[in-house]
């Protein structure tokens, strides 16, 4: 992937000046996120029990043995923050948690060759996100992770080149949301420099689109499961569907705000509502704290580890399911020979 700092430059300079999407007004969430399906739930709401409940559990809380930086090296990496109190820009951010907290592409543990993909303010497809009118912003996250293609061979890349096609009738790589092909995104990242379109309101309205968007993916996988069950009399969700769990981190040069991203049935009985895609803030981290800091990067490798390895087997399995199924219909179509 080409090196984009000049575009995300130019890109997040306008941004600083300009809110053509409205995004830093006061009533956006309720004038556009709402109408849309999208709710900002309040922090002190119970997370419901259940797949949302662990996952946090299990991913956001998990102890690593693997080592982080020494003493010295975070005491240096605080010190870099504290002059960024003094002003700096999105960009400014970016590159500087970029290596210390976010893995670089080629990263051994989670960079290509372990099937992590890594786009940098890439436009998500408007597919994605509802489009009840006022609008919601297209997404375009500082930071998307999801899974590349490129690394190899294995089943989850195969099953994924085999079910193009199939999650949708008219969008065949549905499930692809750059044009490089990252697909199934799992974790946002936005920045913030706190000023006019940049500020946290903002940042935090942007986590919401963008989060809607890698919501929408997997849930187009397991509604398109459900359907293919030959269990027609069935509204039970195939035995396959996917926990559809991401994550968000709206990040100055102060606070780390994770949010958590899930969805919910719409109200049984009401015709034409939508499913509701639910984001709630989950952990948040002081990073002029050591322990402030080593408790964000521990967070992000937690969840960029559960992406490549449990949610990936998951999201394979899925395929499967659904690349089987379609063979067996086919076979059962089929004519027979006379």
């Amino acid at each position: 992937m080409p090196d984009i700092d000049s575009h995300a430059q130019e890109s997040i300079n306008s941004r600083q000046t300009e809110d053509p999407d409205n995004v830093n007004d006061e009533d956006y969430r309720i004038r556009n996120l709402l109408n849309n399906g999208i709710e900002i739930r309040h922090r002190r709401m119970p997370v419901p029990d259940g797949p949302v409940s662990r996952n946090i559990t299990a991913v956001l809380h998990a102890d690593r043995s693997s080592p982080g930086p020494s003493t010295s090296q975070v005491d240096a990496y605080l010190d870099d923050l504290a002059e960024m109190s003094g002003g700096c820009t999105e960009t400014d951010l970016r590159r500087f948690f970029s290596g210390t907290v976010f893995p670089e592409r080629f990263d051994p543990l989670f960079g290509r060759s372990r099937g992590l993909g890594l786009a940098l303010h890439a436009l998500m497809p408007a597919h994605l996100v509802p489009d009840e009118q006022p609008r919601i912003s297209q997404p375009r996250p500082h930071l998307l992770f999801g899974y590349t293609h490129d690394h190899g061979q294995d089943s989850f890349v195969k099953l994924h080149t085999q079910s193009n096609g199939m999650l949708h009738q008219i969008i065949s790589d549905f499930s692809e949301v750059t044009d490089h092909g990252l697909s199934y995104p799992f974790l946002v990242v936005e920045y913030t420099d706190g000023r006019g379109a940049g500020s946290r309101w903002a940042t935090v309205n942007r986590c919401a689109a963008g989060t809607t968007a890698c919501l929408a993916v997997v849930n187009q996988l397991n509604r398109t499961l459900t359907e293919s069950n030959p269990d027609k009399e069935s509204s039970a969700p195939h035995p396959t569907t996917v926990d559809n769990i991401v994550y968000a981190m709206a990040i100055d040069h102060d606070l780390v705000h994770v949010y958590v991203g899930w969805m919910e049935d719409n109200d049984k009985g009401v015709p034409n509502t939508q499913d509701k895609h639910i984001m709630q803030l989950a952990e948040s981290f002081a990073l002029w704290q050591p322990d402030g800091f080593t408790g964000f990067r521990r967070c992000v490798r937690n969840i960029l580890a559960w992406g490549i390895g449990p949610r990936r087997e998951a999201i394979c399995k899925a395929l499967g399911a659904l690349v089987d199924g379609s063979r067996t219909m086919e076979y059962k179509t089929k004519p027979s020979e006379v």
